[in-house]
Formats: C-alpha cells, sequence, structure tokens
C-alpha cells in the first residue's frame, strides 16, 4: 500500500477495467512481484509447511496472509527466479542431462518429496543436489556445462 485509503476521483486508467468502479474508497498500490511468466501453482505450495493453511483458490481475489505465509511466498519467488537465471546460463542438453542423472537417482534410492537427507541447492550459478554425505550432483557452467557427480555406489 503506498497510501492511505481516500475517497475515489476519476483516474486516467478507468477505461482499462472492464466493468464500472462503483467502490468508494480507494488506496494506492505498488506492484513489487509480476508472476505473470511464473505463477505459482498449487502444487508449489503442497510441501511448504509454512503455507499449508493460506487461504487461496479463488481467481481476481484478495486474500489475507500471515507474515509468516508472505515471508514463504517470497522465499518462493526468490528460489524460483534464482533457479530459473541459472538454468538458462546452461544450454538444454547439459540442463536435460542433469534432470535426467537426478530422475535416475531419485528412483534407485527410491527418494520422496520432503526427504530430510536432500539438499538442492543453486548457488553461484551452479546447481547442487546432494543426498546425505554420500551422493552428489552438480552441474556447473564451465565449458558448456560440465557435469560432476560423486555417487559410492553405481547408480543404473
Amino acid at each position: 500500500m503506498t497510501s492511505a485509503p481516500h475517497i475515489r476521483t476519476a483516474s486516467t486508467d478507468d477505461h482499462l477495467w472492464k466493468g464500472e468502479d462503483k467502490s468508494e474508497l480507494k488506496a494506492g498500490i505498488k506492484i513489487t512481484q509480476n508472476l505473470i511468466e511464473s505463477p505459482i501453482l498449487k502444487e508449489d505450495l503442497e510441501d511448504v509447511e509454512e503455507l499449508k493453511e493460506l487461504k487461496v483458490g479463488n481467481q481476481g481475489t484478495n486474500f489475507y496472509s500471515s507474515q509468516v505465509e508472505y515471508e514463504a511466498i517470497l522465499d518462493l519467488i526468490e528460489n524460483e527466479i534464482t533457479f530459473q537465471s541459472t538454468r538458462n546460463k546452461f544450454n538444454k542438453n547439459d540442463f536435460d542431462v542433469f534432470i535426467d542423472l537426478l530422475r535416475k537417482v531419485k528412483n534407485e534410492l527410491n527418494l520422496k518429496p520432503n526427504d530430510p537427507r536432500i539438499v538442492f541447492s543453486v548457488k553461484g550459478y551452479r546447481l547442487n543436489f546432494i543426498v546425505g554425505q554420500r551422493y552428489c550432483l552438480n552441474l556447473l557452467p564451465w565449458n558448456q556445462g560440465v557435469i560432476w557427480c560423486y555417487f559410492d555406489r553405481k547408480i543404473t
């Protein structure tokens, strides 16, 4: 919010609305995040403990969120932006090979979402996937992508 509520006056963008605005009070807003190109989907929220009680679901409706929920959503946005910008540093083939290897490791080790042994991070344009202290898979943007792996057993 950029202003306190005030009596509505005519605006230069009134013609942009689909219907007549019958509200008597208005308040200024500032849009700080635009997720039109990369929306947060319901399945993105399901595994985030802080968002289990978030009251959302109807398009075009405003919802209240707690400070904890707000910060969790900001974390989702920041992580997605960081992941996407890092992903874009790699050519598609290198990235696809990395993702295929991740899927093989996941299946071989029977890993489930939110397994506490898993760490996936994005740092300095590196993608890192670690399971416990025994399995490590990294994608680095050197020489068209380098995939570095350490496993203490063969992954089929």
